[in-house]
């Protein structure tokens, strides 16, 4: 190679995670004697770089600021009666730390890969036809609900859509019990009430692990 050759030059990305997140602009100047809380957006994040807060932190601080705005949920109804299943959220502000808020209840929920959160809905709380909200909470900021619908069993003699004949009368709801009394009880008391309400656990599990699974299924 010649050593008078001229060598082209590697342009190295910028990852997102060395850049300040839109709707920052270079120049954007913070304003003397507004508070925080009133700033732009752009404003707002420079004020946060200004003071020494971690880009990532900075990421997670403009998604607290506006609660999300939903646009779906799926499924959006549900017969009573029907297996338990997972209810997906979807819409835009949905972060890892995002909420799902169903009938009033903070709920434990994941962030998807597509973008979505959901969480588990226990059909074994719900006994009659009723119309619930559904919202997401970032923070303290709480989005416009959605609605979700429980639509009544088929009538006592009929046959449910999964085969299975129904009563007129609906079986009684199991005692839900709070963390701290679960946490009282010995494991071996743990698994046996998992147990007793088709909830999948094993001895080899620990102990927390246990709890969470009951807390997971609403018991």
């Amino acid at each position: 190679m010649d050593k008078h050759e001229a060598v082209e030059q590697v342009v190295i990305p910028q990852l997102n995670y060395d850049m300040l997140p839109e709707p920052w602009v270079a120049g954007t100047v913070v304003p003397h004697d507004t508070p925080p809380e009133d700033m732009t957006d752009a404003e707002y994040i420079q004020y946060c770089y200004d003071n020494w807060m971690p880009l990532w932190a900075i990421k997670k601080e403009i998604y607290l600021r506006k609660p999300p705005v939903l646009s779906g949920i799926e499924p959006a109804t549900a017969e009573i009666g029907a297996p338990s299943f997972d209810l997906k959220v979807s819409g835009t502000g949905l972060i890892q730390d995002s909420i799902i808020v169903f009938a009033g209840q903070d709920e434990p929920t994941q962030l998807n890969e597509d973008g979505t959160v959901s969480t588990g809905v226990n059909m074994g709380f719900w006994h009659g036809p009723d119309t619930i909200q559904v919202c997401v909470r970032n923070g303290s900021q709480i989005s416009e609900p959605l609605e979700f619908t429980f639509t009544a069993a088929p009538e006592a003699g009929t046959e449910a859509r999964r085969g299975v004949v129904h009563s007129a009368a609906a079986s009684p709801a199991p005692k839900k019990l709070t963390r701290a009394q679960l946490n009282e009880m010995t494991k071996d008391e743990l698994v046996e009430y998992a147990e007793d309400h088709d909830i999948e656990v094993t001895h080899s599990w620990l102990k927390e692990e246990i709890i969470d699974a009951i807390v997971r299924h609403r018991y």
